[in-house]
């Protein structure tokens, strides 16, 4: 048995009856297509979008990333979102996390060249990055 508590643009709350060991237990479950986050490696920095976040009320540094619609390619969304995100094109993806629990992926990608010139981006080295 399902029923849904809550209905958005993004995602959909369930209250959901499963049995567990003889008896109904009920759970909350969060029903989300899935998102992207593509960590975006260039001449060993990191490229990330200025964001407003306005239950924040302040701007944000962050990867490019975003939720995919349904039924689309996560290779696909990826490179929507730093085109979208970043004004750039990568020219090569590589997945490099699965997150089982939510099917979030996160893509990573190499290319050349000088970014500085790319609208709404700021590098921040890859040292920095981790630390």
């Amino acid at each position: 048995m399902e029923e849904v508590i809550y209905r958005g643009r993004k995602f959909t709350l369930v209250k959901r009856a499963r049995s567990v060991g003889g008896r109904t237990v009920w759970g909350e479950y969060l029903v989300h297509p899935g998102a992207v986050a593509v960590l975006a490696v260039a001449e060993g920095e990191v490229l990330l979008v200025r964001q407003f976040r306005g239950a924040l009320g302040q701007w944000t540094l962050e990867v490019p990333a975003g939720t995919l619609e349904p039924g689309e390619d996560p290779a696909e969304a990826a490179t929507r979102e730093m085109v979208e995100g970043a004004g750039f094109k990568p020219p090569r993806l590589e997945a490099v996390v699965d997150s089982p629990g939510s099917e979030q992926k996160a893509e990573d990608w190499e290319s050349g060249g000088n970014h500085d010139d790319l609208p709404g981006c700021d590098k921040l080295a890859r040292a920095e990055a981790v630390s």
